[in-house]
């Protein structure tokens, strides 16, 4: 049982609930209960995220490119699942998820070599049914446009279908365009975060 702290519980979980809160980070000195906080809070919310609430720890992680394969392990990428992540793999974003996950997994995926548009990228989805997409918010927010203009809701769920990740990143993903595509494709993105030095993304939310 988890006894006491409720205001800091309490606190996190306004914060994680805001709609313009990407990335909460706790401090405090070791051995203050940072992570058991933090796992408290998120076992308290795990229902308002349709997606649910993961967790990996990076603490006995010295080199930054085995936070790739932290982040895989924990999202549960295995063989039976199909990426479709448009971002090239000359960026540290693309190569994570176009190389990288698959590789450990030995997951299939998904290799677009012409330009990236929003009608590309949808043909790419109704030809191979991917269970994971990472994308970045431009992207989703144009595939969204298309969608209502010319393909329509039912062809869109029909398509998310086997999808069980959509992940986005590379830049600040608008909570207004998070709810239109949630209520469009009837699935959520989560929003991740990370840099080029740690080769993935770190935190998703």
């Amino acid at each position: 049982p988890f006894i006491g702290r409720e205001k800091e519980v309490n606190h996190i979980k306004e914060q994680l609930q805001r709609p313009g809160v990407r990335c909460l980070t706790l401090t405090g000195p070791g051995g203050a209960g940072k992570t058991r906080l933090g796992l408290q809070a998120g076992a308290e919310v795990i229902d308002e995220f349709a997606d649910g609430v993961f967790f990996f720890t990076l603490s006995e992680t010295y080199d930054p490119t085995s936070v790739a394969s932290e982040m895989e392990r924990t999202l549960g990428i295995n063989a039976d699942d199909v990426i479709l992540s448009p971002p090239k793999m000359y960026f540290a974003f693309g190569l994570g998820n176009q190389v990288y996950f698959p590789i450990s997994a030995g997951a299939r995926v998904v290799v677009n070599p012409e330009t990236i548009t929003p009608q590309r990228i949808w043909d790419l989805w109704f030809r191979h049914r991917p269970t994971i997409v990472i994308g970045v918010p431009t992207l989703f927010a144009g595939m969204l446009r298309l969608a209502e203009e010319q393909i329509g809701r039912e062809r869109v769920r029909e398509a998310c279908s086997r999808l069980r990740l959509c992940i986005s990143g590379g830049e600040i993903l608008p909570p207004a365009l998070m709810q239109r595509w949630r209520d469009y494709a009837g699935i959520d993105i989560l929003d991740g975060v990370g840099t080029t030095e740690m080769t993935h993304m770190f935190i998703i939310n």
